[in-house]
């Protein structure tokens, strides 16, 4: 029986019809899966792999051309030309160290079809060659169809990733374009507003002392096969998947975050999924003000004082800890007594027997999943959403840089800075 042989049997979606026989061959390092719909400019991202530099292992790369069972005749035709043209690429294109396929996925139930299925598909099939051929460490990356990845980026994973054998996974660093003439400036004005939001939540969360606060973007993780398999594989959300996916599995393994090479995602507006860049950039763009409100970073702080107080909650007494929850904020206070706090944290210490467990067993309940369900819950009602450079100078503040940059590219590059240090 191979690694992933239980999940691949329990969980896998549509795979036998993709992958028998299999599409890759020899012995690969890292598998690429790309899940691509509707995508006028790939061949810049699979050029952008096929240059960079070579590492030792080889590498397999899969693109996941789909549509849906609802798409229009349009689109499914317009698909299988894009598949069928993509396939002579990939055989003029693949050479000794790495081999492109492109599997095409069409008519996906309406229900599920989106980014996350095709992700799934992609990510299953890189497992299913992985467990053939007993390699628990192989690495499955995860790209987007409309990323540039850096010259290095082959060579650096493989030396990070040697370099920390126990790592389940890593996070790349990565930067959106923020100007030139390929959009018009309010699309580049659009991205560095929401790049500040992403970087912003990840930081504040960081600075509240929640102990899992990395990066969810979808074209700059990778895992290893073993783990992947381990926490269930991908979901089909067609949007978000990747925040699901690695939510699911911080709290378990270690990533490492990887800041000598990167990835540099499109900045363009799209409407093709639900929520994530494509939708807010097109939605600043359309909008007259065109400016990104992003969580109130008062509901952080607030969030912060519960977090500081975990490892006093270990052997808190009820008396005091009602005193303790008559002290927080009304919206947290009232978002704890909406989720039975005071009986989950009596579960929690009756299945911990150290301040460590329990504080590792409190996160994994109150975890990425739940702060943002607080987040919504408290702007809601107690609080009013920010633009997003208002919330960035005040986490600036909190964290003493007293000299705060006045616009938003300025403080795009601090933070990325910041990043990079920390």
């Amino acid at each position: 029986m191979g690694f992933a042989e239980k999940y691949i049997f329990r969980h896998s979606f549509l795979l036998p019809q993709i992958i028998e026989p299999s599409p890759l061959a020899g012995l690969l390092s890292f598998i690429v899966v790309i899940p691509a719909y509707r995508e006028d400019d790939l061949t810049e991202t699979l050029e952008s792999l096929k240059n960079a530099r070579k590492p030792q292992g080889d590498i397999g790369v899969l693109v996941i051309i789909n549509f849906s069972e609802a798409d229009s005749d349009e689109i499914k035709s317009n698909s299988v030309k894009q598949y069928r043209e993509l396939i002579e690429w990939c055989k003029n294109n693949s050479m000794a160290h790495i081999q492109f396929k492109v599997i095409l996925s069409g008519n996906l139930p309406k229900k599920h079809a989106g980014a996350g299925l095709a992700r799934k598909i992609g990510m299953d099939t890189a497992l299913d060659y992985f467990d053939r051929n007993d390699l628990p460490q192989g690495q499955i990356l995860s790209l987007d169809a409309d990323t540039q990845i850096e010259d290095n980026y082959f060579t650096a994973i493989e030396r990070e990733m040697n370099l920390n054998p126990g790592a389940g996974g890593f996070i790349l660093k990565f930067s959106h374009p923020t100007a030139g003439y390929q959009y018009e400036p309010r699309v580049y004005a659009a991205i560095v507003q929401y790049e500040l939001h992403l970087r912003y939540y990840k930081q504040i969360l960081e600075w509240i002392g929640f102990p899992y606060s990395r990066y969810t973007v979808g074209s700059c993780f990778g895992v290893r096969a073993g783990v992947y398999a381990c926490y269930g594989g991908m979901n089909r959300k067609k949007a978000g998947e990747d925040f699901y996916f690695l939510n699911k599995i911080f709290p378990h393994e270690e990533f490492i975050d990887i800041h000598s090479t990167g990835v540099h995602p499109s900045p363009r507006p799209s409407f093709r999924v639900g929520f994530g860049t494509g939708p807010v950039v097109q939605g600043l763009v359309n909008s007259e003000k065109a400016i990104f409100q992003t969580y109130n970073p008062l509901a952080f702080f607030d969030l912060g004082i519960l977090f500081e107080k975990v490892d006093e909650l270990f052997c808190i007494s009820q008396d005091s800890l009602n005193t303790l929850l008559s002290e927080f904020s009304k919206g947290l206070s009232e978002f704890l007594f909406g989720n039975s706090f005071s009986e989950k944290l009596k579960e929690i210490r009756e299945n911990t027997s150290t301040s460590h467990s329990f504080h590792k067993r409190f996160f994994l309940w109150f975890d990425g999943f739940r702060i943002v369900k607080y987040l919504n819950f408290v702007h809601r009602k107690h609080y009013s959403k920010v633009p997003v450079e208002q919330a960035v100078e005040q986490l600036l503040f909190r964290k003493g840089l007293k000299e705060h940059p006045k616009n938003w590219l300025d403080m795009l590059n601090l933070l990325r800075k910041l990043d990079e240090e920390s």
